[in-house]
């Protein structure tokens, strides 16, 4: 009954978050074609020498609503370009015209921005009322059930539904043991591949680490392996320190020469340059959340979930007993490839409380090289952790009924976020 009742209250809180953002999109739409009606599209782009992918006007509207409106003195560019226009109207009417632009659009930043405010207020609320902090773990379900999640509510083909094959594609056979596990990036996922690679006879030592990022499509579960596995799981991640492992890695060292595309993709996708703060990344993620999906190192860990179900949630805050376990339960031994692989971690390093959400990356990466590290408390504000919980709301949650230790690991980020 407990359960039920939370999982109404979770729903009630979220359908309302949604319906917050239905209507504010709406009002958003409504705006642009009234902006649309006297904004000159065609100026606007030559102007800014926009590439191809903003062929149409709406993509247009929204670079002058996100760059444009702080870049340009637009009344001044309209009375030069008048005549390339070619409007049949007096330049009196048409500064009104777009003085009548320059409100709209004043609206509709403003519109987003209230948005925002109400997200924010509803995500703190969803967290505060529902009890999180008090959560029972479910145990009502069969281990060795395998019920596909993706699939739930969605009449498409398999080999359509995009959000099945993301999952799917995130999968690794173990043979021996006939188990299969979802790998999330930023969650040990390179120590799984490398030593289910190993395990499966494809190299021989860690000493070949490199062989996975070239052949992350072996050993993806086929959909029978997937149906009829005997053992599954998967490693989860505090959503707040996964995002920071990202930023301490990806981006602060975006600017090395890398044979790993990851952190060229990093810096493209969230327009990275060294004087990028901790802060300045989470606001651009604010502004921005779409570009969280546009790398798969941010993207939320339930895009990654599979079945409805695993037999075994781990946690990589407690990853050394999930390491035993795993290879007492299956026989498969997780190798430590830090020491050898491409990516940035805090191994070995002390703990530098000086360093915070305002630090610079570069300076953040020259203290890397002193072997110093950041405390995760100390790279959030409060005003960021709630934009955090905000965007990973669905995160949270899961981490938190499925990990047994998950509400005292995030009880304290979900205090700071009411």
């Amino acid at each position: 009954m407990e359960n039920q009742n939370l999982y109404s209250t979770n729903k009630k809180n979220i359908d309302s978050i949604s319906q917050e953002l239905i209507e504010s999109k709406k009002q958003e739409e409504k705006l642009k074609k009234a902006l649309l009606e006297v904004f000159p599209v065609n100026l606007y782009r030559q102007i800014k020498e926009l590439p191809e992918v903003y062929d149409e006007d709406h993509k247009v509207i929204d670079h002058f609503i996100n760059h444009g409106i702080n870049e340009m003195d637009f009344k001044e560019i309209i009375k030069e370009n008048i005549n390339y226009l070619g409007l049949d109207i007096p330049r009196s009417q048409y500064h009104q015209i777009e003085e009548a632009a320059k409100l709209v659009t004043l609206e509709l930043v403003e519109s987003r921005e209230r948005e925002k405010e109400r997200i924010l207020k509803a995500s703190a609320g969803c967290l505060r009322d529902s009890g999180i902090t008090d959560m029972i773990k479910p145990n009502n379900y069969n281990e060795g059930e395998r019920i596909l999640l993706k699939t739930q509510g969605n009449p498409a083909n398999l080999f359509e539904n995009k959000s099945y094959q993301f999952a799917a594609s995130h999968t690794k056979v173990h043979f021996k043991s006939n188990s299969v596990c979802t790998w999330i990036p930023k969650n040990a996922c390179s120590n799984i591949r490398c030593s289910i690679a190993i395990a499966n006879g494809a190299i021989a030592s860690i000493d070949e680490i490199e062989w996975i990022h070239a052949n992350n499509d072996c050993f993806v579960a086929s959909t029978k392996e997937i149906l009829e596995a005997k053992f599954t799981f998967v490693i989860l991640r505090n959503p707040f320190k996964r995002l920071l492992s990202f930023f301490l890695d990806k981006l602060c060292h975006a600017d090395d020469s890398q044979s790993d595309i990851s952190y060229q993709i990093a810096k493209d996708v969230f327009e990275f340059d060294s004087s990028m703060s901790f802060e300045d990344f989470i606001n651009h993620i604010w502004e921005y959340p779409h570009s969280i999906y546009e790398d798969e190192h941010t993207r939320p860990q339930t895009d990654f979930i599979l079945y409805r179900n695993y037999d075994k949630y781990y946690a990589i805050e407690r990853l050394g007993e999930a390491l035993n376990e795993i290879n007492a339960r299956i026989g498969l031994e997780i190798y430590d490839t830090r020491s050898v692989n491409t990516i940035y971690t805090t191994k070995g390093h002390d703990a530098d409380p000086g360093i915070t959400f305002q630090t610079k990356a570069a300076e953040i990466k020259d203290l890397y090289n002193l072997k110093k590290t950041p405390l995760a408390k100390n790279m959030y504000s409060d005003e960021m952790i709630k934009k955090v919980a905000a965007i990973y709301l669905q995160d949270i949650f899961l981490y938190a009924s499925r990990i047994p230790e998950g509400i005292s690991e995030l009880n304290y980020w979900i205090q700071r976020s009411f």
